[in-house]
């Protein structure tokens, strides 16, 4: 059964009833919170500070850089091969805890050596699992010269959670170490 879908566009699908994610969708399901937590004294403001105690703070971003022509996705192939064959463990001065190649569906905990299927299908991505609940994704994308990484963090306090993010974002891409990718600071 489909409860609820999304996309990094904003975009929302609750229930099967419509086929395609928008915001006309996403406001109704935001006035319907109104009236319910309306009913038992709470504004959406409260009930945003009470999600934030409970799971913390996020924030992301998405970084995409385009290598132009064939020679540019020759140099992106190549940079994600050379991640795979020797990936790094350490992403803007943190030591990553879990390694994933989506590729070859393999988690690698890092702290304990072990390796294990991850359980997802197969995919062009590389993902680090950094403590406290931040991650780095790096993925090419599949139809244009481009490579993109995913940067997302989690913290107890908003001050923190964008002290970390701010962090992840002056790394340049995960691919910065190879000879093969010539991306600019993500920061930039």
């Amino acid at each position: 059964n489909f409860l609820f879908g999304f996309e990094e566009s904003y975009g929302s699908l609750a229930g099967s009833f419509a086929r395609d994610k928008d915001a006309i969708c996403a406001s109704m399901m935001l006035c319907e919170a109104a009236v319910w937590y309306g009913m038992q004294g709470k504004t959406l403001y409260d009930v945003i500070q009470d999600i934030y105690k409970e799971f913390g703070y996020y924030k992301e971003e998405v970084k995409s850089y385009t290598l132009s022509g064939k020679e540019g996705m020759a140099k992106i192939a190549n940079a994600m091969r050379s991640l795979i064959k020797d990936p790094v463990y350490e992403i803007a001065g943190i030591k990553a805890e879990v390694y994933e190649d989506h590729n070859a569906q393999t988690r690698f905990d890092i702290v304990s050596g072990k390796a294990e299927p991850t359980g997802l299908p197969k995919s062009n991505a590389l993902r680090w699992l950094l403590p406290g609940g931040a991650w780095v994704v790096a993925r090419p994308s599949g139809t244009e010269p481009k490579v993109k990484a995913y940067l997302f963090s989690k913290r107890e306090t908003r001050e923190a959670a964008q002290e970390l993010l701010a962090e992840l974002c002056r790394i340049s891409c995960v691919t910065e170490r190879t000879k093969y990718c010539v991306c600019p600071p993500l920061g930039k």
